[in-house]
């Protein structure tokens, strides 16, 4: 493992991080006492680029069992992803193409939810890479199983500044159930309620396939827009009062 202050410093510069770019950050100071001491180990992915088209640095995010480093690849294969974001069977299914839809299927869990492990993080200069990030080394690691998130401008951004906040609430909602997502009768409300998308979704489709989808024209007369003029009322005594004030406010030559 490469540790000199140089490497170091070198691998702080996101410019010359590669895939597989391995980090620890130390967790400290957080409202999950259990959780100080251990470590958060951030995988550099790749870039991604957002709606305007601007790029940042993903990662995906494992944490250590114990306050040991982990040194080697084998000690980082056996920790545990962070589950960022969660989604349902049925959301997935209506926003993908069929030719997805077995992968979905089989993806899901026992709850029925697919899951995102993917983080964006925002560098300015006011909110950088932390001081005590540690660069472990480069390593192939084996993906998530259950990974499924194919919309890369839809990753979820955070800033430096806060990742350990927010990288430890998604590990306590998501890995130790902790979210109300969790709870049998919210689950069943969730799918029900994404179920209904669906269903629509997939009468529409039917109905294009099959030629008979109608497009239902609004039969009602279009009223011409005009614009409303909203300022002041020149009879009105206030009109006067404020036009006194702004004559009182101006300088003196």
């Amino acid at each position: 493992m490469e540790n000199s202050k140089i490497v170091q410093e070198n691998m702080k510069k996101r410019k010359d991080w590669i895939t597989g770019d391995t980090f620890a950050l130390l967790i400290k100071n957080t409202k999950y006492k259990e959780e100080n001491g251990k470590y958060l180990i951030f995988i550099y992915d790749d870039y991604a680029k957002d709606e305007l088209s601007r790029s940042y640095p993903v990662f995906r995010v494992k944490i250590t069992k114990d306050k040991k480093l982990p040194q080697t690849k084998e000690e980082l294969e056996n920790l545990e992803y962070i589950i960022i974001d969660v989604s349902t069977v049925e959301w997935e299914l209506m926003l993908s193409t069929k030719d997805k839809h077995q992968e979905i299927i089989d993806l899901q869990d026992e709850w029925g939810y697919l899951y995102d492990y993917k983080i964006k993080i925002y560098t300015t200069y006011k909110s950088k890479p932390a001081e005590d990030l540690i660069y472990l080394g480069n390593f192939q690691l084996t993906l998530p199983k259950r990974e499924y998130f194919p919309y890369p401008c839809n990753i979820e951004l955070h800033l430096w500044d806060n990742i350990l906040k927010r990288v430890l609430q998604k590990y306590h909602q998501n890995n130790l159930n902790e979210s109300n997502m969790y709870d049998k009768e919210l689950c069943k409300k969730w799918h029900d309620y994404d179920s209904i998308g669906l269903n629509v979704m997939q009468t529409v489709q039917k109905q294009i396939e099959d030629g008979t989808f109608v497009y239902e024209e609004d039969d009602k007369p279009k009223k011409k827009s005009t614009l409303t003029y909203v300022g002041g009322d020149p009879n009105h005594k206030d009109y006067k009062r404020g036009c006194n004030n702004k004559k009182n406010t101006k300088k003196k030559d």
